[in-house]
C-alpha cells in the first residue's frame, strides 16, 4: 500500500478518534499527518495511475463517515476531497471522493459559499472541536490558501469599512483576515504596514476589543501578532472589563449573552474563591495540630 494512502487512512482514524475523546489523541500528529496528506495531493499531479488509486480510497473513507453526526470526521472528509479536487485531480476525472461528499453538503454544491456558511462555521464549533485551536489554524489556513487559489484577491479589502468588521460573524472576520495574510504572505504582520485594514484595526482598538470576548479570536490574533500575549489574570480583567460596557462590540453579542457569559464568569471565581478558603483552612488546621504536637512532646519530655 502506497505511504499516501495509509498517512490518509490514518487521518480518518484519528479524526474518529478525536470525535469519541477528544483528550485521547495528540493533535500535533493529526496535524502533521493532515499536512502529509496534503503534500501528497500536490505531488500527485499528472500521475493517473495514483491518481485513481487515491480517489478510490478516499471515496471509500469519505463513504464511510456518518455525516448525520457532526464533527472533525465530517470535517475532514469535505475538507480532503474538496482539497484534492483542487490540488491533484485538476478536472481530470477522479472526483467521486468529490462529488459524494457534494451531495452531503447542506448549504450549496459550490466551494465558495460552502466554505463560507457551513465549512468554516464548523470549525468554530466549540461543541465539535472544543479547544483544539492550532487545528483550527491549520484548517483554516489551508480553506484560505484554497479560497485565494480560486480567487485571488477575493477577500475584504484594504479599504473595508471597520463598522462592517464589528458586524461580521467571528468565523468570517478570521476566514477573511487568514485569506489576506496568505495573499500578502511576503508581509510579516499586516498589522504593522501602514494603509491595510489590519492596521486602521489595531488603531480602532478592535483586536484588543474584541479578543477580551472570545477567546478563540485572542488565540488567533495572538498567532498573528496582531496583540501580544497577555498573561491570564490580565486578559480576564479585559474580559471583565468588556462584558461590563454593556453593549456588543462585534459580531451581534446580545446583551443576554453578556450577562450570561458575565455571571459565569463570576461564578468560576466564587468557586476558586472557595477552594483557596478551604485548603487555607485546611493548612492552618495542619499548622495547629503540629504546634500542639511539638508543644505535647515538650510537656512530655519535662515531666
Amino acid at each position: 500500500m502506497a505511504v499516501g494512502i495509509s498517512q490518509l487512512e490514518e487521518v480518518f482514524r484519528q479524526a474518529r478518534e478525536f470525535d469519541r475523546d477528544p483528550g485521547s489523541l495528540s493533535l500535533g500528529s493529526l496535524e502533521q499527518n493532515l499536512l502529509g496528506v496534503l503534500d501528497d495531493f500536490r505531488n500527485l499531479r499528472g500521475n493517473d495511475a495514483r491518481l485513481q488509486e487515491m480517489d478510490a480510497r478516499l471515496d471509500e473513507l469519505v463513504g464511510e463517515t456518518d455525516f448525520e453526526r457532526p464533527g472533525l470526521a465530517v470535517m475532514i472528509a469535505h475538507f480532503l476531497s474538496t482539497l484534492f479536487e483542487n490540488y491533484a485531480n485538476e478536472g481530470r476525472g477522479f472526483r467521486k471522493a468529490y462529488e459524494f461528499s457534494q451531495e452531503k453538503r447542506a448549504v450549496s454544491t459550490i466551494d465558495g459559499p460552502f466554505i463560507y456558511e457551513e465549512f468554516v462555521p464548523a470549525i468554530f464549533d466549540e461543541s465539535a472541536l472544543r479547544d483544539a485551536d492550532s487545528l483550527r489554524f491549520l484548517l483554516l489556513h489551508e480553506v484560505a490558501r484554497f479560497l485565494e487559489d480560486k480567487d485571488p484577491g477575493g477577500h475584504w479589502p484594504a479599504g473595508h469599512s471597520i463598522d462592517q468588521v464589528r458586524e461580521a460573524r467571528s468565523d468570517t472576520l478570521l476566514l477573511e483576515l487568514e485569506r489576506r495574510r496568505v495573499h500578502h504572505a511576503d508581509i510579516p504582520n499586516l498589522s504593522q504596514r501602514a494603509h491595510t485594514l489590519e492596521q486602521r484595526l489595531a488603531e480602532a482598538g478592535f483586536f484588543g476589543e474584541t479578543a477580551a470576548i472570545r477567546r478563540v479570536l485572542a488565540y488567533f490574533f495572538e498567532r498573528y501578532g496582531y496583540i501580544e500575549r497577555e498573561s491570564f489574570w490580565r486578559r480576564l480583567r479585559r474580559r471583565l472589563s468588556a462584558l461590563g460596557r454593556g453593549r456588543a462590540t462585534f459580531g451581534r453579542l446580545s446583551r443576554w449573552k453578556q450577562v450570561y457569559r458575565m455571571q459565569t464568569t463570576y461564578m468560576v471565581l466564587a468557586v476558586l474563591l472557595a477552594v483557596l478558603v478551604v485548603l487555607f483552612w485546611n493548612w492552618r488546621q495542619q499548622e495547629q495540630f503540629r504546634i500542639l504536637d511539638r508543644y505535647y512532646n515538650e510537656v512530655s519530655s519535662i515531666g
